[in-house]
């Protein structure tokens, strides 16, 4: 019989991994072995101010099979998760010595490091999860490589030509709203984009922006905590989306519209100023073309308004531009609009 080792380190020679824990926080394997290991640390390592003192020579010793820029990454990101959190601290009786100290964040003690173990349906249902992400990934990879480049935007009218804004406004009233052309964006790719509306919204999980084309007028889009792109809808149903198709169809729409981005429409103060508009400016006369118009309705679409009309015979026609798409204003560019096109009496 051997003999009993000496100077054992006082620390678990155990990592118990949460896999739930894991897959909560999308943290790789890694990640939750450090995580663990921390955990692991408060029965033996020395405590300042609440702070554990970890070294990176520490972490080495026990360790090995992980590099320190592994590591160093690592506790970043658990960090940037809001698990841990990090400062210097002095140890007086290594000559006051300042050396990283490590405390566990009220997130991070959702941790469970006792070995206990997730039942194999659980455990199932995870990597099925993670499969399930992968296959998205690798579908959202090849659509975007099938779709066509994003089309340039569209000149926005200047006063030297805002007379074709109003040629042919013979769309008829139920015309299928779109979006008026935006303000060019910022010289930036596609990918870039997407990238940083995700590293912005997956830390505060603040919607998006709500009012998007294609979808209806309540749902409201969100990063979720494994930063994908998620929704809720009406009825308040929450899900993540996984149709690569819709998952580009918005992309597009904010990358072309990134005024939206961060910005939640309420539909009951549009309601409320449209009904303002129409008591101030229903049956009054503008001119189009050369042409006497009545306005019949200022009606709302999107995140703004147009401009429904009436000619002598009563026909209705909503206000459009030489691409026929309608003419939508926010309220101060309605009214001046409607002051520009009002006919000068002499």
């Amino acid at each position: 019989m051997s003999a009993t080792p000496k100077n054992l380190p006082k620390r678990t020679r155990v990592l118990a991994k949460d896999l739930l824990f894991q897959e909560k926080y999308a943290l790789t394997d890694t990640q939750v072995d450090i995580m663990s290991y921390i955990f692991n640390a408060f029965t033996w390592a020395m405590k300042i101010d609440g702070y554990i003192v970890l070294t990176s020579k520490k972490f080495m010793l026990d360790l090995p099979q992980i590099g320190e820029k592994t590591l160093e990454a690592t506790l970043k990101e658990l960090e940037r998760k809001s698990l841990i959190s990090k400062r210097l601290v002095n140890v007086q009786h290594w000559g006051n010595v300042r050396v990283r100290g490590i405390k566990i964040s009220s997130a991070g003690m959702e941790y469970n490091s006792s070995l206990y173990a997730p039942s194999h349906q659980e455990i199932l249902k995870i990597y099925q999860n993670r499969i399930k992400e992968l296959e998205v990934k690798l579908e959202e990879k090849i659509a975007s490589e099938l779709e066509e480049q994003i089309p340039s935007e569209v000149e926005e009218l200047t006063p030297e030509n805002n007379d074709l804004e109003d040629k042919k406004e013979t769309q008829p009233a139920d015309y299928k709203s779109q979006e008026e052309p935006k303000k060019e964006h910022n010289e930036v790719s596609f990918e870039a984009f997407i990238k940083s509306v995700r590293d912005q919204f997956i830390l505060t999980s603040a919607p998006i922006c709500n009012m998007v084309e294609g979808w209806q007028h309540p749902t409201t889009f969100y990063i979720n905590s494994y930063g994908k792109l998620s929704l809720t809808t009406q009825n308040r149903d929450f899900k993540q989306l996984n149709n690569p198709i819709e998952i580009s169809k918005f992309w597009k729409w904010l990358f072309q519209n990134q005024n939206r981005v961060g910005e939640i429409i309420d539909l009951k103060n549009i309601t409320k100023k449209t009904r303002q508009l129409n008591k101030k400016y229903k049956n009054k006369e503008i001119t189009l073309n050369g042409k006497i118009r009545w306005i019949d309705e200022i009606v709302a679409m999107n995140e703004g308004v147009a401009i429904k009309v009436r000619n002598e015979k009563g026909e209705e026609a909503i206000v459009i531009n030489v691409l026929k798409e309608p003419l939508i204003y926010d309220y101060k560019g309605l009214e001046n609009f409607i002051k520009k096109h009002t006919p000068i009496r002499s």
